[in-house]
């Protein structure tokens, strides 16, 4: 029935002319994943390499969560001061009180709806190494909150998390993805791009293939030495924060490292959070190009929507292509369980939704860049999904 039906949206939508990929496996701890639903179109396969953007953020947080499991020094209630010997320390400084669970968590109190700081801004970033962007970010750009009380979802969190385990440790950040992750994985074609340091935040380049293997890794506990670690990466980190920036109008809190969903993504009241979110158990890294891994525990499977179709329309295409795909997953991997059900009218009108944003050509920014007026407009034509 899976098939029959993701066949037909194929078929329906114009992503069969661009390529993408989706693999759905059933997990347990216990037994060896299960291939439950495959299905290609357009000119790639599951070992196309890919850029995959804020998919990166996953990686790399379960890198230094594993760091941190190796490094008696280092905790995840360190604050950055500890280990940056640069980072300010007067108690008078809201950034004196920022830690690592902070950072992973991204509620550090930076903000930047630009999405370009720690990544590209400020120069330092470009022209030195991760320790140079930290300290550029320190020296140039504003503390909006304190730390703990707003998730902002950013490329500021994950350097700056980045610098303090590099320091903490003495080993290059991006050996410690290599080493932690990576290689344990298995994944052999998956890489940073060029970039002055390792852009923990979106830097990576993969295939479909690799990050399945890195999901199936992670979650069958060959990742992280306990079940507790993996708990706490996929909890709500802070649940009494608020939410800043374009990706508070998603229904989502955020973990360690990856978002924490409601059964449906695109909602009209995004602050809510039921009891049904909770329940759930429906965690993500969703790409600026159309990257979409998506793991929900409650129904023991996990999804990887393949995809590279550009910086911001890409996103816009698998956050709607997610809502419309997700309840029929749901139903053929677990058909006895409660599931959020649709109707044929919201289906067909999600699907003329994903119509609508292929045939928008405009809405994508430039190659290589964030725009944050181009993914204002994305949002509100997501809106109407």
């Amino acid at each position: 029935r899976l098939l029959t039906k993701a066949q037909a949206m194929h078929s329906t939508t114009a992503i069969s002319r661009m390529g993408a990929t989706l693999q759905v496996w059933r997990f347990n701890a216990n037994t060896e994943d299960a291939l439950l639903f495959e299905h290609t179109k357009g000119n790639i396969t599951i070992e196309t390499e890919q850029e995959i953007w804020s998919a990166s953020k996953w990686v790399a947080a379960v890198a230094i969560m594993r760091q941190v499991e190796l490094t008696t020094s280092l905790g995840l209630d360190d604050l950055l001061s500890r280990h940056l010997s640069y980072w300010p320390t007067d108690p008078a400084d809201s950034r004196s009180r920022i830690t690592l669970r902070h950072l992973l968590g991204f509620a550090s109190g930076y903000t930047d709806v630009t999405q370009t700081w720690g990544y590209v801004l400020p120069v330092a970033c470009l022209t030195g190494g991760i320790q140079a962007c930290a300290r550029g970010v320190l020296d140039s750009h504003e503390h909006t909150h304190e730390p703990g009380t707003m998730i902002d979802y950013n490329s500021i969190h994950l350097t700056l998390a980045g610098a303090m385990v590099e320091a903490a440790t003495g080993v290059p950040i991006g050996q410690i993805v290599q080493a932690n992750v990576l290689s344990r994985a298995g994944m052999a074609s998956t890489r940073y791009t060029d970039h002055p340091f390792p852009f923990l935040a979106g830097g990576l380049v993969s295939t479909p293939a690799d990050y399945q293997r890195f999901l199936s890794a992670y979650l069958g506990n060959r990742l992280l030495s306990s079940p507790q670690a993996l708990d706490e990466m996929m909890s709500d980190a802070h649940p009494a924060a608020g939410k800043d920036g374009l990706f508070a109008l998603l229904a989502a809190r955020y973990g360690l490292g990856n978002w924490f969903e409601c059964p449906t993504l695109i909602s009209p009241d995004p602050s809510q959070w039921p009891p049904e979110c909770e329940e759930a158990q429906i965690h993500t890294s969703p790409g600026a190009s159309g990257a979409y891994p998506l793991v929900d525990r409650r129904l023991g499977y996990y999804w990887y929507f393949g995809m590279d179709q550009g910086v911001g329309l890409g996103a816009a295409i698998a956050a709607v292509f997610r809502d419309t795909i997700k309840p029929l997953v749901d139903s053929a991997a677990a058909p006895n369980a409660s599931v959020v059900r649709r109707t044929g009218a919201v289906a067909g009108e999600r699907l003329q939704c994903l119509q609508q944003l292929m045939a928008d050509r405009s809405t994508a920014a430039p190659a290589g860049h964030v725009n944050a007026s181009g993914l204002g407009h994305l949002a509100a034509v997501m809106g109407k999904c």
